[in-house]
């Protein structure tokens, strides 16, 4: 019999609440219980026991961080004992472990296995996977599905639980439990060995006694035979059976992950059988304290577009004062790249109402401030599997005006086509006009031919603002902070064909998202970041003086560790710049753990501008579009951003610092005047994003070094061109 949730009504009254009483009303998806009180017999083995497979429970490795305090053992962290959390006779070790007292990381450990014990042997009917981020992921039956296929699917929702000793409410007492909402999973209805070839593709599979293990494992493999289990479906799986995939669109995830969690909370965790078999009590899901909770005022940097007007949206902030800033050539040329027999739909259909306007959306004269001219000869080719040479080679013959310009392609081939030779020939075409300095806007032309004319006119006022931002406008800014300082971004990708991942990083002087320059390299390696660095801080400084500079702020897309931190700080005083560096690391996926839910206000969100301080140099940054405006409906309800920050520097040596890179780094603690600096940044980077009037919630610090990491793995010489090293032409 299958474990289902039950759920209670959600009361969604409406209610009004002011700033301060809205930060009492946030709530993080984390339980509290209460501290461990009584005292525990442990036992502890040098090695596991003879057959360990056979024993209930079975032994359980812990290292020497991990041990209680009463072992008074000394050991490293790469040293274990074993144990299966109960007092043995015959274990040469047994010690009474204080749970007031103890090392807390013995009690994390003690308090997931516990907890880990429940679900597997008390709750008949989940599936329980621990992954490899060492998390316990419970996941809940919920339907069979046909899916029109030989075979059927079961679906699961899965629930990630993360154990922790004070990590959110400072008290090392205090046992915490986070509970993250993880999406569906699809699981085929025969086993392994009915399944017709496609076994190298599986992952994953759900075993007889309800474990989700991965079948790559070879212990796995030789303890579970194929026809005992069932293979979760992943992408590759689906494709190659033909299945559909499995999307569901939920309007307001706030109000969505809140139902589920809570409804999870009380069918598994709100019980009398839980709390017997963990021996935790819980109390209720943890308020942080005010003081962790904090606002940013983004009055103070409003969108500004022509004549330095204010608009609080880029559509109609463009629509009524146009750009901040238009292009140098206000009447730039646009060449049509498009295949022969559709040259005259997409210029009906995307061209001409892209220039002169179609109703909703006025032209670009009006919009962006540019009187683009069509060339009169276009570019038409014949060959749409392989367009490349053809297109080249009648580039090459093109005879260009004077003037700046740019292509509008429509491309036979489709940009998000993970056909590596395909995809290969859209970007190089893209490569070759930009080494010439000419930019590009592509369109599917496929998608051209299938969408109406009516939502066509939905296109243009993105494309307008990306072509403006491309030929050298600023469609709009969001202010400058009064600080000298370099900002750069730093992001990856990897691409399936890739054994490799590629990086993109971009940089700003000015903190107004005016970016001077962008730079890729293959890999990861933190010498190629460090030389951009040093190029870009050296422009900095020939043009302010190392003296007025004032720090430098990096946007990262994970965390670095100590020695490439070394490595980046030897850069710093090599210049002679010794000034704070901040390393902001940013959450590039929004599919995270901590959730925080405004039980005051009927979304659920909380208020744009919001950041919690969740424990460490970690936070959770709310960018989205509530204001709480009288009468305001929301678009959209992005989840919050999960980000860290942290000030580099070096120890002080003798009096004085040094360029040595065998260093150690000292990691400040950063002020909270620089914190609430550094989140107004993130929200005004993201504002700045001129691929789209829609706000996005990632700085561009970020999203355009990842949309440069994506186009440029593609070309051949692995490189920015010069001709456009100053040039969002990814966008």
């Amino acid at each position: 019999m299958s474990a289902t949730i039950q759920t209670k009504p959600v009361n969604r009254a409406k209610k009004k609440k002011s700033i301060n009483s809205s930060k009492k009303a946030l709530k993080l998806n984390v339980v509290l219980f209460e501290p461990f009180r009584d005292a525990m017999e442990i036992s502890f083995y040098d090695r596991k026991p003879e057959d360990p497979f056979s024993d209930e429970p079975p032994v359980y490795e812990l290292n020497g961080n991990h041990l209680p305090d009463e072992l008074e053992m000394e050991m490293d962290r790469d040293e274990y004992l074993h144990t299966r959390y109960a007092a043995e006779p015959g274990a040469p070790y047994t010690v009474s472990v204080d749970p007031q007292t103890t090392n807390f990381l013995f009690l994390k450990a003690y308090g997931f296995q516990k907890i880990a014990n429940y679900f597997i042997n008390e709750v008949p009917g989940v599936v329980v996977e621990n992954n490899f981020v060492n998390q316990l992921v419970v996941w809940i039956e919920l339907d069979h599905s046909g899916n029109g296929q030989a075979h059927n699917t079961i679906r699961y929702e899965r629930y990630g639980l993360d154990f922790y000793m004070g990590r959110y409410s400072g008290n090392r007492q205090t046992p915490e439990l986070l509970i993250s909402y993880q999406g569906v999973s699809e699981v085929l209805d025969i086993s392994l060995s009915g399944l017709s070839g496609g076994h190298e593709l599986v992952n994953k599979v759900i075993t007889a006694d309800g474990r989700c293990v991965r079948w790559k494992d070879e212990k796995v493999q030789r303890r579970i035979r194929p026809e005992e289990c069932h293979p979760v479906l992943n992408i590759d799986l689906k494709k190659m059976l033909n299945f559909p995939f499995y999307t569901k669109r939920v309007h307001n995830k706030y109000i969505d992950q809140r139902k589920k969690i809570s409804a999870f909370y009380q069918t598994f965790l709100d019980t009398t059988t839980f709390r017997r078999e963990t021996g935790l009590l819980p109390k209720e899901f943890f308020q942080p304290d005010p003081k962790q909770i904090s606002k940013e005022d983004l009055n103070r940097y409003p969108m500004r577009f022509g004549k330095g007007k204010v608009a609080e949206t880029a559509y109609w902030g463009l629509n009524k004062y146009g750009p901040f800033r238009g292009a140098p050539h206000p009447a730039p040329w646009f060449l049509i790249v498009a295949p022969q027999d559709s040259y005259q739909l997409f210029k009906q259909k995307v061209v001409t109402p892209l220039i002169e306007g179609n109703g909703y959306y006025p032209g670009m004269s009006r919009f962006v401030n540019m009187n683009p001219k069509v060339l009169k000869e276009p570019v038409l080719y014949t060959d749409l599997e392989n367009p490349e040479e053809e297109v080249i080679r009648k580039l090459s013959e093109y005879r260009f005006p004077a003037g700046k310009g740019a292509v509008l392609f429509c491309s036979s081939l489709s940009k998000d086509d993970q056909n590596h030779p395909r995809n290969k020939q859209f970007f190089r075409i893209k490569e070759y006009l930009l080494e010439r300095g000419i930019v590009s806007q592509a369109f599917d032309a496929e998608k051209v031919q299938k969408t109406t004319e009516q939502n066509i006119g939905w296109w243009h006022q993105h494309v307008s603002t990306a072509l403006l931002a491309k030929l050298g406008g600023i469609p709009w800014v969001t202010g400058e902070s009064h600080h000298k300082e370099l900002i750069i971004g730093v992001s990856a990708y990897k691409p399936e064909w890739s054994a490799e991942k590629y990086t993109g990083s971009a940089f700003s002087f000015d903190n107004g998202g005016h970016f001077r320059g962008f730079d890729f390299f293959e890999g990861e390696d933190i010498r190629y970041f460090c030389g951009a660095v040093k190029k870009a801080l050296r422009m900095f400084i020939a043009e302010h003086g190392s003296e007025a500079t004032e720090r430098v702020v990096i946007h990262f897309y994970k965390q670095l560790k100590g020695k490439d931190m070394r490595q980046i700080m030897k850069v710093m005083y090599e210049l002679n710049c010794d000034v704070p560096v901040y390393l902001v690391v940013i959450n590039k996926t929004f599919k995270q753990q901590e959730i925080a839910i405004d039980s005051g206000h009927a979304s659920k969100m909380p208020l744009n501008g919001t950041y919690i301080h969740l424990h460490g140099g970690h936070y959770l940054l709310f960018n989205n579009e509530r204001t709480d405006a009288r009468g305001e409906k929301l678009k959209n309800y992005p989840f919050p951003m999960k980000l860290s920050i942290r000030q580099i520097e070096k120890e002080v040596g003798r009096g004085k610092r040094t360029s040595d890179s065998k260093q150690k780094i000292r990691r400040e603690p950063v002020p909270d005047d620089v914190v609430n600096e550094l989140m107004a940044q993130i929200i005004r980077f993201s504002r700045m994003y001129w691929k789209s009037v829609n706000p996005q919630p990632l700085p561009v610090t970020i999203a355009y070094s990842d949309l440069l990491a994506r186009q440029v793995c593609w070309f051949s010489n692995k490189e920015v061109p010069s001709a456009v090293r100053r040039v969002p032409f990814f966008l």
